[in-house]
């Protein structure tokens, strides 16, 4: 065997272990860094369509009424809360009560339209478990934020979404981009 090729081989056996060994730290250090490192990634940026887009806020889970009646929301969601109402004006619903409304829209809410709000929360959404048809085109969602809707809609069959999001996190829906 030429010198080359054992080189070569002993490249291949000792390669994954030289760079296993390089990725440990020490205990303590990797404590602390741990911390800092959840931080990072969270106020990390990733790439979705060639544009920056900031890491998703953490979900929120509030009841349908709690979500409508609109106390105690940041101004993402409420944005969220009124696109979701607007999409609601296509089912001609002549319910004054916030209550009312609340219990109609968590079990007969099932077609929702967000398209074009230019939303950044995903909150307000996973309340309403019985949607099956989601338009959110023309948002700025991240894949994690896509994700969370398609395992947190039981009933979900149809997302119509921006290029570069994929349904992959669940199969059974069917992507339309």
């Amino acid at each position: 065997m030429s010198v080359s090729a054992k080189t070569k081989l002993l490249a291949c056996y000792l390669l994954p272990i030289v760079a296993s060994l390089a990725a440990c730290k020490p205990a303590t250090e990797s404590l602390s860094s741990s911390s800092s490192q959840n931080k990072a990634a969270e106020q990390a940026q990733t790439k979705n369509n060639g544009q920056a887009v900031q890491t998703a806020p953490a979900v929120r889970t509030l009841s349908a009424e709690d979500w409508l009646s609109k106390k105690n929301l940041n101004a993402e969601e409420e944005r969220t809360v009124d696109a979701i109402l607007d999409s609601m004006t296509m089912y001609h619903l002549n319910i004054e009560k916030t209550a009312d409304l609340a219990r109609w829209a968590a079990r007969k809410l099932d077609h929702v339209d967000l398209s074009g709000k230019n939303l950044t929360n995903i909150s307000p959404i996973l309340a309403f478990k019985n949607i099956s048809t989601l338009h959110l085109l023309g948002n700025k969602f991240t894949q994690r934020q896509i994700d969370e809707l398609l395992k947190g809609l039981p009933k979900l069959k149809t997302l119509v979404t921006d290029e570069g999001l994929s349904c992959s996190a669940n199969l059974k829906v069917t992507c339309l981009k």
